[in-house]
């Protein structure tokens, strides 16, 4: 994903694991009757530190064995989970691990939150590469890792954040903003540049309307609600267009179809059940939407429908991107700021948000420039096609110039086959297209074209998809594959009688010896 690796990933991963087994947890508890509470807290925490401390050597031999195959890696952490599942099984319960094990994560995830916000301020400032504004966020965002930490240490349960946490909100709260104006030239690529902005609009929107009162953890009112959720709708939407992300090949119907269910849920519980979750869960919703939940009963049903469309856009982006090879990175730190919320209430919950926004612009930092779309041959094409024509044995070629451009054109024969080339100068840039044998009125049998990220291409094509019956791609001789393969954006189809080839944007490989190859192959193919 980006040039550097940054080892911050697996804090990433780590902090957005621990992020979801608080939420269930918290989920579990505040459904549960206070006796059954009570019972749990009464079985004190020594076997659940026990399964914590299986589980914590169990991902230590995973996270160190990380670069080994899937399979190995699930069969070196297997062992853990079942020793720990066991142990809760006989030794415990459930409730009782969601009690104690919600205790440890709320501690263990402040501290790795607050080792992720230092970690990326060093990455920046250890790398010239960033530039000599990658100084600018290190000093707000470790100085308000440092104070924020200390704060949830010393903090007594439910007391509001005393002077050292709201000055540590203050400060790591502006490292993000800050980071994105330092770096703005060293984030890769340019476009997502522009979906980080749209990240930090709705936290922005949340302190704007609760002033001095978001230091203090303090909840908007119902009122705040409409904003709100109307900047998260469209900072969702921004990402989603600016990020497409696309999960893995099977994986993209089945996010969309969680996000779905997730939706219903929530609009079913929020619409039918209001008062009896209110008054469980009501804290919980506070805390992660950062306003009092207006009572569904006084809403107009299109307001209903407007904030769960939000929310599918909100989870069907963060799937999407978790279930991607190419986004899983800000996937996880996406993940991270959902758990995290805009409530702001906690120490705990602003590191998590500092460290979700600056784990997300680390996945920027440094990343390679995108490749240009448009890369033009190495030397003027001209010479290039008469150089080919003369290794086939092909008539000169005929040049003809036009008002936007020039057009060569090429007909012979190569080996009985005939052949045709025409080049085409177009707003700068050359559009090749090659054709043998005779082409046919209806659809090819296959069509190769270049493949999209997360795409699993087709073996016989790296970086192609293959349309219409792969099978006929077997019978294609081997050397016109060898000849395209410097030609990633080609477009190739093939007919009964003829093949068809638009060479693609990307020329930079094209010579006279690549392009009669590829005549040659595409004339052993008919």
């Amino acid at each position: 994903m980006t040039g550097r690796t940054p080892k911050t990933h697996t804090l990433a991963a780590a902090a957005a694991f621990a992020a979801i087994l608080q939420l269930v947890a918290t989920l579990e508890l505040s459904l549960s009757s206070d006796a059954a509470v009570m019972r749990a807290a009464r079985e004190g925490p020594t076997i659940y530190l026990l399964t914590a401390a299986v589980l914590a050597i169990g991902g230590g031999v995973v996270a160190w064995q990380r670069h080994r195959p899937p399979l190995v890696c699930v069969a070196l952490g297997l062992p853990a989970v079942v020793i720990a599942a066991l142990l809760v099984r006989f030794r415990g319960s459930l409730l009782g691990l969601a009690y104690h094990g919600e205790l440890l994560l709320h501690h263990f995830l402040a501290a790795l939150c607050a080792a992720a916000c230092v970690a990326v301020a060093l990455g920046w400032a250890s790398d010239r590469a960033l530039g000599r504004l990658r100084m600018v966020p290190a000093a707000p965002a470790i100085v308000g890792a440092g104070l924020l930490l200390t704060e949830h240490l010393n903090r007594a349960p439910d007391s509001p954040i005393g002077l050292l946490g709201q000055v540590g909100t203050v400060s790591l709260l502006l490292a993000a903003p800050l980071a994105l104006a330092a770096l703005w030239s060293q984030l890769q690529p340019p476009l997502l540049r522009w979906g980080a902005v749209a990240l930090l609009v709705p936290l922005a929107v949340r302190c704007g309307l609760g002033g001095a009162s978001v230091l203090s953890g303090m909840p908007l009112g119902s009122e705040a609600a409409a904003p709100i959720l109307v900047s998260v709708g469209a900072a969702a939407l921004v990402g989603m267009v600016l990020m497409r992300p696309r999960a893995e090949r099977g994986l993209h119907g089945a996010a969309l179809g969680m996000s779905a269910v997730a939706c219903l849920v929530l609009h079913r519980g929020y619409t039918q059940r209001f008062g009896d979750l209110e008054a469980a869960v009501g804290q919980l919703a506070r805390s992660l939407l950062g306003f009092e939940l207006p009572y569904p009963g006084y809403l107009p049903g299109w307001r209903i429908v407007g904030g769960m469309l939000t929310l599918f856009v909100v989870f069907a982006l963060t799937t999407t991107a978790l279930l991607s090879r190419r986004d899983h990175v800000r996937g996880l730190c996406l993940v991270i700021l959902l758990c995290a919320g805009l409530g702001l209430s906690t120490p705990q919950l602003v590191l998590m948000t500092g460290a979700g926004l600056l784990l997300g612009l680390d996945t920027l930092a440094g990343a390679p420039a995108p490749a240009p779309r448009v890369v033009a041959p190495t030397r003027p094409i001209e010479p290039i096609v008469l150089e080919a024509a003369g290794l086939l044995g092909l008539p000169a070629p005929t040049v003809l110039e036009q008002e936007r451009g020039a057009v060569i054109a090429v007909r012979g024969e190569v080996a009985r086959v005939a052949v045709d080339l025409r080049a085409r100068q177009d707003r700068g840039g050359w559009h090749v297209v090659l054709q043998a044998g005779v082409l046919g009125r209806g659809a090819p049998d296959v069509e190769l074209v270049p493949g999209r990220a997360g795409d699993e291409p087709h073996p016989l094509v790296a970086g192609h998809r293959a349309r219409g019956d792969a099978r006929r791609l077997e019978r294609l001789p081997e050397s016109l594959l060898l000849a395209l393969a410097p030609f990633p954006g080609h477009r190739t189809r093939v007919w009964p009688g003829g093949v068809q080839v638009e060479l693609g944007d990307r020329l930079d490989a094209l010579d006279a010896a690549a392009l009669a190859a590829v005549l040659r192959g595409m004339s052993e193919a008919t």
